[in-house]
């Protein structure tokens, strides 16, 4: 029997997996704490025979809790201070 052309390819949900090298990028880290987020159960994974899977749900959840963590930053980068007025001082004539 054929499958026809209009039916999904997979009924139900779809969970997409990352190799670690996907997740790091995804992420903007390095392996060591990407290897330190698995440890730490931050990220799910399994071992596909040889080959470890990152499942892309728990990257967008790590990142979820992460922005709410974070919250009171939202907008601003650390570190950063506003630039100086561009309009200069009644005191310097």
């Amino acid at each position: 029997m054929q499958k026809k052309s209009d039916e999904p390819a997979f009924s139900g949900a779809v969970i997409g997996v990352v190799k670690p090298e996907g997740a790091r990028r995804i992420l903007d880290c390095g392996l060591g704490h990407l290897y330190g987020l698995i440890n730490a159960g931050e990220l799910d994974s399994y071992l596909d025979g040889r080959c470890r899977k990152i499942t892309l749900s728990s990257i967008d959840a790590y990142i979820q809790r992460s922005l709410a963590s974070n919250g009171s930053r939202k907008g601003r980068v650390p570190g950063r201070r506003e630039p100086p007025d561009a309009v200069p001082s009644s005191d310097a004539a």
